[in-house]
């Protein structure tokens, strides 16, 4: 029944978005209020394809360890998922993953890939254009790290355990504050941990068992 309602809506609102892109508008105001149309209808996508996602890994029955080369696999998927908004913001990805063929994190890949997508999404949204994202790995963990507006130390906690009404990006982004309570459910019943540290610039996001 999800998969099937979310596809009925997907379709309309890709017709939408699809008409809203040709239209040739001179006023500005108009045009103003298309792009605006166009950033809403592509949040509602990002959410429908979220509760796909989620239901989809919800029901498969996958050994609940990923490896480093799957880790490495799932930031490269997610990077080129995500390329139209990287470039669109000009932002610089700075990936080091130290070679260590015994690092695992207690997670299924699939579920992985939802996590990661998610925590890039996040770190793309609140970064200023022309930033930098790090990604990196210690000996038992995995790192993002943006150097954008930063979250409140209070705030930080909860992200993964309710829904938020989601905050402006720096590019006028909007959101429904849904996929972080996803990654939360994600890793609800496993061993996976993940913390959001605010730095004086930014947010470091440490995923770890």
């Amino acid at each position: 029944m999800v998969t099937i309602i979310s596809h009925d809506i997907k379709e309309p609102l890709l017709g939408v978005q699809l008409l809203l892109q040709k239209l040739n508008i001179n006023d500005s105001y108009l045009t103003q209020a298309s792009k605006s149309l166009e950033r809403q209808v592509s949040a509602v996508n990002e959410i429908l394809n979220n509760i796909l996602k989620f239901q989809k890994v919800s029901i498969q029955k996958t050994t609940e360890i990923s490896n480093q080369r799957d880790i490495i696999n799932v930031i490269s998927q997610s990077e080129k998922e995500l390329y139209t908004q990287i470039s669109e913001k000009k932002l610089k990805l700075e990936i080091e993953i130290q070679e260590n063929p015994e690092f695992q994190l207690p997670i299924a890949k699939e579920k992985l890939k939802i996590i990661i997508y998610n925590l890039l999404v996040n770190a793309i949204k609140y970064s200023f254009l022309d930033g930098t994202i790090k990604i990196n790995t210690t000996s038992n963990s995995l790192i993002i790290q943006d150097f954008g507006i930063g979250m409140p130390a209070n705030y930080s906690n909860a992200l993964l355990h309710e829904v938020f009404n989601s905050e402006k990006g720096t590019h006028n982004e909007s959101g429904a504050g849904i996929g972080l309570y996803i990654v939360g459910q994600l890793i609800k019943d496993t061993k996976l941990k993940i913390k959001f540290e605010p730095q004086l610039q930014g947010t470091m996001v440490t995923i770890h068992s």
